[in-house]
């Protein structure tokens, strides 16, 4: 929330110096939304340049926040995935457990990944966002770290070093 790249006009500044097809966005609207960016604002300006998307929800300000399970906070994730198509995006949308929920003690994955599902499978349907219906193949996973799991369509990453703590998504 409080980086050098706090915004998406920064962001775009970085890319075009840069000037790598190797650097991409991972946009992560939860970001944006505590800092009082709007969502249509930030897609139009990042999407074009995204590799993939972190589903998180969060709840406060930039000075003060939680990042929450996506449906536990204030997106609209129907809204989210109308903006998506309409846009024309079709890349992975990866769940991220920020390590504000998975370090809280009696934290379940398997939990947190059934509740993130329900959520956004929902707001899927009722977007009637394409990819609603169909998993996505493990080519197109969310990119691989300690936390994912590419064999299922929507997985969890972690914003964290991986740590002994940590714990994959499957028992």
């Amino acid at each position: 929330v409080a980086s050098g790249v706090n915004s998406p006009e920064r962001l775009l500044w970085l890319l075009d110096q840069v000037k790598s097809t190797a650097l991409a966005v991972a946009y992560d609207f939860s970001h944006f939304e505590l800092q009082g960016i709007g969502m249509e604002e930030s897609m139009k300006l990042l999407l074009p340049r995204t590799r993939f998307i972190h589903a998180k929800d969060s709840a406060g300000n930039a000075a003060k926040f939680q990042f929450l399970l996506p449906g536990e906070g204030r997106t609209d994730y129907v809204k989210y995935f109308s903006l998506l198509k309409t846009h024309g995006y079709s890349g992975p949308v990866c769940v991220e457990v920020s390590g504000q929920i998975f370090n809280q003690p009696g934290y379940d994955p398997v939990d947190a990944a059934r509740r993130s599902f329900a959520a956004l499978s929902g707001a899927l349907k009722k977007a009637n966002y394409p990819h609603s219906q169909t998993p996505i193949p493990s080519s197109q996973s969310c990119p691989s770290s300690p936390q994912t799991n590419s064999k299922t369509p929507m997985t969890s990453s972690s914003s964290a070093p991986a740590r002994a703590a940590d714990r994959p998504l499957t028992r």
